[in-house]
């Protein structure tokens, strides 16, 4: 074992465990066993014991003595019973569970663009493939199996191996001839090595069979595309074995009772308490960078970009005129990095002038019984995604309007990237709180907004700042135009774009006022009321605001706008 601390790993094991019910456990119960492995058994008091908080202890071996130990302490039942529910004596149950699995060899996949990285020439000429990792980078661990991943249409897993290494720093090869993009690992990164041992390049694991399996279909590489390893379980693995020694024998997804049955039988042959069995997690609807590349006007490396900022960073503002579409972007660049469109893992807050610590994190509000203490969206947020391993994304628009120093408080530090995971104790309570590595906080902020200080610059270097502009010469408006086929839209856009430009080159304005895109952007039928309405309604009062003590201005614009939607 080469963890050092095990808290957070158990924390997302404990996630994916069931009850003897087949229910999950919820998260009082996951936060209440961890408590009572951190500090009861400190209260037994033994002088003998290494360890009292038993997440120091990562050996399944060494745990057992030291369970046998607390539970001979005279005071272990009073103890016990003071943890509530038993949650101390329980917890150790599962921790020794914990343990004994995490030492047995895991499975992983790792994946690869073929875009980006010539994976199956890679497989067919080395023994040896070094490849980055993103997420569980405590998890993996030398002599695990590793499958390698050809993403992208027709592909699947193309090759099975060892990890000859746990994850650590890694140079970026020089020259790597198998590297088909300048922006893939051109930086030190976490990877481990792979050793090769079945090429599969001529009889790949399709995903397509992997999704119409049953047993299959759920697997993280296929609901959650959006990083670089994902992990295999061993029901999946069986699966992926049979197919590639020619044993396999298909259970369409369209699940029957003929396939509970055979669920149940495998589930039998677990070890203990995981022979309940699995419930299946949701599903979301998948949504990959392409889905973004439809949907947002932006191009393929501006994308990339955006999307390196946030993971690097895990702090990033979209800043841009009104109407770029920052909130529309930020959502859906969350859900382009998870994969999927779950929206339990996206959450959506606006700051004002009067938003406060206690809105945000923690404070007293009043009751019927006088003030309690309540916990604001962010803390509820964090706890949320803690024992999780998957990326959380908190969305802040109006980022700017917020006294940022007095929302964030004493959680200013612990954004930062490097200070992810490290504890510190809470202004209203008596706990160390932690803000969790799977967070990432997206703030939006209108640059037009001129009543407004500029961003606190303690705020400012903990953030990476990335700037919209309106897109109409995007490729992708310009294809949304053509779609419309409504000659007057053409005119209108051409005569916003030309605005555009004086309001850019105009010194009391600039860049930050001028007209967005999403301004133009509608699902409703573009006709000529719809045009009248967003340049009488929208624009014209814009252009008003704008020059309102230059009448000559506001008479020449308003006059090219309502002119342009006339034949």
């Amino acid at each position: 074992m080469t963890e050092s601390y095990l808290k957070k790993p158990f924390q997302a094991w404990m996630t994916k465990q069931k009850k003897s019910n087949g229910e999950p456990y919820k998260t009082g119960t996951i936060n209440a066993y961890t408590n009572a492995l951190r500090n009861s058994s400190a209260k037994l008091q033994l002088k003998e014991l290494p360890q009292t908080d038993l997440f120091h202890i990562t050996s399944f071996e060494q745990f057992k003595k030291i369970h046998n130990m607390l539970k001979s302490a005279p005071n272990f039942e009073e103890i016990d019973i003071k943890a509530g529910n038993k949650a101390y004596s329980n917890s150790m149950v599962l921790y020794s569970k914990f343990l004994k699995e995490l030492e047995e060899p895991a499975v992983w996949i790792f994946q690869g663009n073929p875009k980006y990285y010539d994976v199956v020439g890679a497989v067919n000429d080395l023994d040896e493939i070094t490849w980055s990792v993103n997420q569980y980078p405590k998890q993996i661990k030398e002599g695990d199996e590793a499958y390698i991943w050809l993403s992208g249409p027709g592909g699947g897993i193309v090759a099975s191996g060892t990890i000859l290494c746990n994850p650590e720093m890694k140079q970026p090869a020089e020259d790597d001839f198998y590297s088909r993009s300048e922006k893939l690992n051109n930086e030190p990164y976490l990877g481990v090595d792979i050793f090769i041992q079945e090429n599969l390049t001529e009889r790949i694991v399709e995903r397509t069979l992997l999704l119409s399996d049953e047993r299959t279909k759920k697997m993280e590489i296929l609901t959650y595309a959006g990083a670089t390893n994902f992990k295999v379980t061993k029901e999946e693995n069986i699966v992926i074995k049979s197919i590639i020694d020619g044993s396999y024998e298909h259970i369409p997804a369209s699940a029957s009772s003929d396939y509970s049955v055979k669920l149940e039988n495998s589930f039998e042959e677990r070890i203990g308490e995981s022979a309940d069995r699995v419930e299946e997690e949701p599903h979301f609807e998948s949504y990959l960078e392409e889905n973004f590349l439809s949907e947002v006007y932006m191009s393929e490396e501006k994308y990339h970009t955006l999307k390196n900022l946030l993971i690097r960073k895990k702090n990033l503002i979209l800043s841009g005129a009104p109407g770029v579409g920052k909130t529309y972007a930020a959502e859906r660049l969350a859900y382009s990095i998870m994969g999927e469109k779950d929206k339990s893992r996206v959450q959506v807050v606006q700051f004002h002038q009067s938003y406060s610590y206690e809105d945000f994190i923690m404070g007293y509000r009043p009751n019927n019984a006088g003030f309690s203490l309540a916990n604001g969206p962010f803390y509820q947020f964090c706890k949320k995604a803690e024992p999780d391993d998957r990326p959380y994304f908190f969305i802040i628009d109006e980022i700017n309007r917020g006294n940022l120093s007095k929302i964030f408080g004493e959680l200013l530090m612990l954004i930062e990237n490097d200070k992810r995971g490290k504890e510190l104790r809470l202004l209203y309570s008596d706990e160390q709180f932690s803000v969790p590595e799977n967070v990432y906080i997206i703030g939006m902020m209108n640059t037009a907004d001129r009543s407004l200080a500029m961003i606190d610059y303690a705020l400012r270097r903990r953030f990476a700042f990335y700037e919209f502009e309106p897109a109409f010469a995007s490729e992708g408006f310009k294809k949304y135009q053509d779609s419309i086929e409504n000659g007057r839209f053409g005119s209108l856009i051409n005569t916003v774009a030309a605005l555009n430009q004086v309001i850019s080159e105009d010194a009391s304005l600039g860049n930050g006022f001028r007209i967005g895109h999403s301004y133009f952007s509608s699902k409703n039928e573009i006709d000529d009321e719809w045009l009248s309405e967003v340049v009488e309604y929208e624009l014209i009062p814009l252009i008003n605001e704008y020059w309102f003590d230059e009448p000559s201005q506001v008479e020449y614009w308003n006059g090219k706008l309502r002119s342009s939607i006339r034949d």
